[in-house]
């Protein structure tokens, strides 16, 4: 069975500046992730270092863990590296993200989530359409849409 379409939610600057004001300070740095490079919530939280090559200024997602089962190369904005510099500075794990506690993040889960969303005034915002407003910015900048897909 099909899932029913559903609009996703457009984020303005001002509503991703409230939604990373109400993150905690170890989900903050997952959501700007997520906006930088459109990646999937599970590829975001399972990212390990070995994956990463600040050089090259990509990610690698083995096809194992990319829900095409294709390997995927996720170039990276300026942006996203200096991002990734910052986790790497306070790196304590093999996993990129972490919470807290030095430990991977396993999910952000439901409650939580929408607890974040509330306090940002975004209520509906899924984790997911993140992803959504990755590539509508990509469109609006002219990107075409078979690079994007790619």
């Amino acid at each position: 069975m099909r899932e029913p379409k559903r609009d996703f939610k457009r984020l303005t600057t001002d509503d991703i500046n409230r939604l990373l004001a109400s993150c905690p300070e170890d989900v903050a740095p997952v959501v700007m992730f997520a906006l930088m490079t459109g990646l999937r919530k599970n590829n975001i939280l399972r990212l390990q270092w070995w994956q990463v090559n600040l050089n090259d200024k990509a990610v690698y997602i083995p096809a194992s863990e990319h829900k095409s089962k294709d390997h995927v190369t996720c170039h990276l904005s300026d942006e996203a590296v200096q991002l990734l510099q910052h986790q790497l500075n306070n790196k304590c794990s093999d996993f990129v993200f972490v919470n807290v506690l030095g430990k991977q993040m396993r999910d952000i889960k439901c409650e939580p989530w929408k607890a974040i969303v509330k306090k940002a005034k975004l209520e509906g915002l899924r984790f997911h359409d993140l992803r959504h407003v990755w590539a509508t910015q990509h469109i609006q900048q002219g990107t075409e849409l078979m690079a994007l897909k790619e």
